[in-house]
């Protein structure tokens, strides 16, 4: 198992991290800056020598997590179903079509401007060296909303390997991603 998918699925099903997820959740535009924080917080005291930075350029590239003790990149998304649809960057019902095979390194060279499908893409470009691991989280507020988004929110899968922790009305899934 990747080191950094464990510990970061260790930081969700930390009791006090869930709780105070839960409560940040209904705060708007600041959820993914908040889980950075804690994120940072909590690595640092549970592996001081890691390395763990966030919001630091590697391979040219600005990422939301890095770490230096096992190479590490990673993007963070907090999104819910009543958000707006262009948050995945992509086009929805193309998307919910196709939940039953993950996105895929090739489906990331296509151009994305913003969103989840955006972040994939960072993470996927050739810059980044083998050898990282290359970590995507997607936090989903209110995953039992049955709206489009939604499903695929809660439906997506990614190139590699996924883990999941369910919250009090959040869902947080967590790749350590294949680059192909």
């Amino acid at each position: 198992m990747s080191v950094w998918r464990k510990r970061i699925l260790r930081f969700f099903r930390d009791p006090a991290q869930g709780e105070a997820l839960t409560e940040v959740l209904s705060a708007r535009a600041c959820r993914e800056g908040w889980l950075q924080g804690q994120l940072f917080r909590w690595m640092r005291r549970a592996h001081p020598r890691s390395g763990f930075e966030v919001n630091k350029r590697r391979a040219k590239v600005l990422f939301d997590i890095s770490a230096d003790d096992a190479p590490m990149v990673g993007e963070l998304k907090v999104l819910g179903s009543g958000y707006q649809t262009k948050v995945v960057g992509g086009a929805l019902r193309d998307l919910a079509s196709r939940l039953d095979r993950p996105v895929t390194a090739n489906d990331a060279a296509a151009t994305y401007r913003w969103g989840l499908l955006k972040d994939y893409s960072r993470l996927m470009q050739p810059g980044v060296q083998s050898d990282t691991d290359r970590i995507l989280v997607l936090v989903v507020a209110d995953p039992e909303d049955d709206t489009m988004l939604g499903r695929v929110l809660t439906g997506i899968r990614f190139q590699g390997v996924e883990q999941r922790v369910e919250g009090d009305r959040w869902l947080a899934k967590v790749w350590s991603l294949d680059p192909g």
